[in-house]
């Protein structure tokens, strides 16, 4: 029978590839029509909307995917929650240096938080990219068991 902690170990990735997805959304809604002027730049070369369009698709079809589909499927799903991650994780650390350079005065505040959230993004894409986020909760044991 599976306990508390080997549900929540399977949830685990999907659940976060999901809160990252809700987050990625929210970013294509406030980039959709504008964009902020330290982020001009970036805006010219590609509209900032795309990369987190990109990224909000990737982690919800990942995220979406049941842990009791076929080994293809989940297979298909853990890459599409890695390549959502590595896509938010590298438009919050461009966006970071961004508003750095842009306004150097007062932008290392928005730079700061835009760092902690690229630092939160590679911590959570660590679970995400699993298929479950500690194979010691799903096999029930203490002894150490190697990741997937």
């Amino acid at each position: 029978m599976p306990t508390w902690q080997s549900a929540l170990s399977r949830a685990a990735p999907r659940v976060a590839a999901l809160t990252w997805a809700a987050y990625a959304l929210t970013r294509v809604a406030a980039y959709a029509s504008t964009s902020p002027p330290q982020l001009q730049p970036i805006h010219e070369i590609l509209p900032l909307w795309i990369p987190w369009t990109v990224a909000t698709t990737l982690l919800v079809l990942g995220g979406l995917v049941p842990p009791r589909a076929g080994q293809r499927s989940r297979s298909l799903a853990r890459g599409m929650r890695q390549w959502g991650s590595v896509i938010s994780t590298m438009t919050l650390g461009i966006w970071a240096v961004a508003f750095l350079l842009a306004d150097a005065s007062r932008g290392w505040v928005s730079a700061v938080n835009y760092f902690m959230l690229t630092a939160f993004a590679v911590l959570s894409g660590w679970i995400m990219s699993r298929e479950v986020a500690s194979v010691r909760a799903v096999q029930g044991g203490g002894a150490y068991a190697p990741m997937d």
